[in-house]
């Protein structure tokens, strides 16, 4: 996979042309590299110090810090390392000039050299050794050019490094990029938000809605009751794998759910094929709590359910059952919002009084159809 160039010149070997100024102003430093310090420092005017181990078969690690910085640049054993001049501001290299220091990760002695141009040094492919990095400029580049994966180093969180292009994902965002360069991207949860306001504290949705019925009135007092709405599978455009279902409540302080079970059936039928406890709050079978504001027909408090890991499918419905027992605390004046009239978009749904989340048999809506939200998770 491609990856960005971050600050990093990567030579592989130099090859330097015969005649002109190139030619007659180019010259080779010496460098007797060991694992205490040396300098670096050029014996005559050049723009381009190429530096590396003089021997066909190199086994020396080594690093060079620049000069006036602190932080060490670490090179394997065949590694090339470059200075480039700044011709903005700066011009050449004058002889005398300090470049920076040299250190062997072993004592050596070890011989290195530093060949100096005024002229481009040619890229050039030597072996399959991945090329080193260490270029101060590009200003004084001409033309492009080109790096494989493999010369670039992996980033840390005090180095810069190559980092692999990423698609984007609707909805998502880069949570980080590991110290292979892979960035990663994740979708923010409601409360990660800054403008959320009071929908999250409240249970508003995060997802996609796959069905959502409208309300008209609200009812209150519900101790002792089973509340329960039909998703249909064969109405359904997308069939995810994981989901979370919803209560709307528009009346009351907060709600006591003892119980909640998702029923599936076979499509046109009433008879229950196998259920599926669904929890709250991470993982509670059971939800009792206080709203975050108090429930009412223009700020309605929806409770959800965990993420369900069930697939839907055309062939089955699905009835979700939630059951209010008698609490003594919430329950009696708690408000359900329901739907006289909502159109193709309601929820076939429904209530019974008494615990009926373990049936075989599911119910026939009524004329109480209960707001209910099923989301995508």
């Amino acid at each position: 996979m491609k990856r960005l160039l971050t600050e990093v010149f990567l030579v592989l070997a130099i090859a330097i042309g015969a005649g002109g100024q190139a030619n007659q102003n180019h010259g080779v430093l010496s460098i007797s590299v060991t694992n205490v310090a040396a300098n670096i420092t050029v014996d005559r005017d050049c723009n381009y110090v190429v530096v590396r181990e003089n021997s066909a078969s190199p086994t020396a690690a080594f690093s060079i810090t620049l000069a006036g910085t602190t932080t060490a640049i670490n090179l394997a054993a065949g590694q090339t390392f470059t200075f480039v001049a700044q011709r903005v501001g700066g011009g050449p290299y004058k002889s005398g000039t300090v470049l920076g220091t040299i250190v062997a990760t072993t004592s050596g002695p070890f011989s290195f050299i530093g060949v100096e141009t005024y002229g481009n040094p040619h890229v050039i492919a030597k072996s399959s050794t991945p090329a080193a990095s260490g270029v101060t400029s590009f200003n004084t580049r001409t033309g492009p050019v080109t790096f494989g994966a493999s010369d670039l180093p992996n980033p840390s969180s005090s180095t810069l490094g190559g980092v692999e292009s990423f698609a984007a994902v609707p909805h998502n965002f880069i949570t980080d990029i590991s110290t292979s360069g892979v960035p990663h991207a994740a979708r923010p949860a409601c409360a990660d938000l800054s403008d959320s306001g009071s929908g999250c504290s409240g249970g508003s949705a995060a997802g996609i809605p796959l069905a959502v019925q409208a309300m008209n009135s609200s009812n209150a007092g519900w101790s002792n009751f089973t509340i329960w709405a039909e998703l249909q599978g064969q109405m359904l455009s997308t069939f995810p794998t994981k989901w979370k279902a919803g209560l709307m409540f528009t009346a009351g302080t907060g709600v006591s759910l003892n119980k909640c079970r998702i029923l599936r059936t076979a499509a046109n039928s009433t008879t229950v094929l196998d259920s599926t406890t669904c929890t709250f709050d991470g993982g509670s079978n059971t939800h009792a709590a206080a709203f975050a504001n108090t429930a009412s027909a223009t700020q309605p408090q929806f409770v959800w359910t965990d993420p369900v890991s069930m697939t839907l499918d055309a062939a089955h419905n699905y009835w979700l059952y939630f059951y209010l027992n008698a609490d003594g605390t919430f329950n009696s004046s708690v408000g359900v919002a329901e739907c006289a009239s909502c159109g193709a978009v309601q929820l076939p749904s429904g209530h019974t009084s008494t615990d009926h989340t373990g049936d075989s048999t599911v119910g026939v809506a009524n004329d109480a159809l209960m707001v209910f939200r099923i989301d995508t998770n």
